[in-house]
Parts: C-alpha cells; structure tokens; sequence
C-alpha cells in the first residue's frame, strides 16, 4: 500500500501539481482512508522523501563501472534520472524543506550516506590511480561535484527544464574531477 500512495501521490503531482493535490484526493485515488496515509505517511514531504530514498537505494544497487569517471558518471546518472521524472514544483517543495538544515546538509536529500561514501571512495581510487585531480582532497573534490549538482538541479527547475541535466552532469564531473593533462 505504502508504494501505492507514494506513486498514486507522485502521478497526481505531476499532473496537477502539488499543491493542488490534497492527502484527501490521494487516499481517494488510492479508495483509502487518511488513517491508511497517515500509517505510511507523516506528511506529503515524507511521501517524496520516501521516494528519492528508494532511488538512492536502487542506486547503490546498480552500480558496475571499470574507472572511477564511469563509476562516478553512472551514480549521477542514477541520481538524476529520478529527478528528471519530477516536477520542478515536486523538487521545489523537496529542496525548501531542507532549506533550514545545516550547511552541507542541503545534498542529503539527493544523496544517500552509503551513496556519498561511494562517490567518495570512487574518487580517492581516481586520485591514487592519476584519474582525478589530486590539489584537493576527495570529500573536497565530491562536495563541489555534489554542490555543482544540487545547483544545476535549481536551475533546471526554475528554467522549465530546458537544458540536457545528464550532459550537465557529465560536465561536472570532466570540469571539476579531470587532471589539468586529460581536460
């Protein structure tokens, strides 16, 4: 029931927005009470945090690459796909409730623990075999990548989505990552 809600919530929202959706027309669409929701649920942001969680967890699945560039672009690339269904009214409402988390924070709600400690392991690998640039630190390194990331996602949002997400992504992390020698 719990992933019928969420994806009954997610496809009224991305037809009529989510602010016109009320938790009473999802249990309707569903033919449950608000109780069933409320058992699932603490609120509609939980049902979107629930959501990108299960993401990041098919992330850290489906992840085989042979370099860290491949590893790395493969893990944006299953986080941005997700986003991409979205609605930048949905990501709106995801990003603005964690506008008044601690600094650093912001990027949890793209990426999980597990997967940034990915990203970061895939980077230091890149930086021990010369992959990656070594003038900084690899938690450095990936708190640019994801900030660049989390940025792009705003922008995607609050331009009508009208630029390549994926290709910004695989920019990232070639302007960000790459040696002085492989750019």
């Amino acid at each position: 029931m719990k992933n019928e809600l969420a994806q009954t919530a997610i496809r009224l929202w991305q037809t009529y927005g989510y602010d016109a959706v009320s938790i009473n027309r999802i249990c309707a669409e569903c033919g449950v009470t608000k109780g069933s929701f409320y058992h699932h649920f603490e609120s509609k942001e939980d049902v979107i945090d629930w959501y990108v969680g299960g993401k990041m967890q098919d992330v850290q699945e489906n992840i085989t690459a042979v370099t860290m560039t491949e590893r790395l672009s493969a893990i944006l690339r299953q986080l941005t796909e997700p986003v991409m269904e979205l609605n930048p009214d949905i990501l709106m409402v995801l990003i603005a409730g964690r506008r008044n988390e601690m600094p650093g924070a912001f990027n949890s709600m793209f990426v999980s623990t597990k997967v940034y400690q990915e990203m970061m392991d895939s980077i230091a690998e890149g930086q021990k075999t010369g992959e990656f640039r070594q003038d900084h630190t690899a938690e450095e390194l990936l708190k640019t990548v994801l900030s660049v990331f989390t940025g792009n996602i705003v922008l995607w949002c609050l331009n009508g989505k009208n630029f390549d997400l994926l290709e910004e992504d695989r920019r990232i992390l070639e302007l960000l990552l790459k040696t002085e020698k492989q750019k």
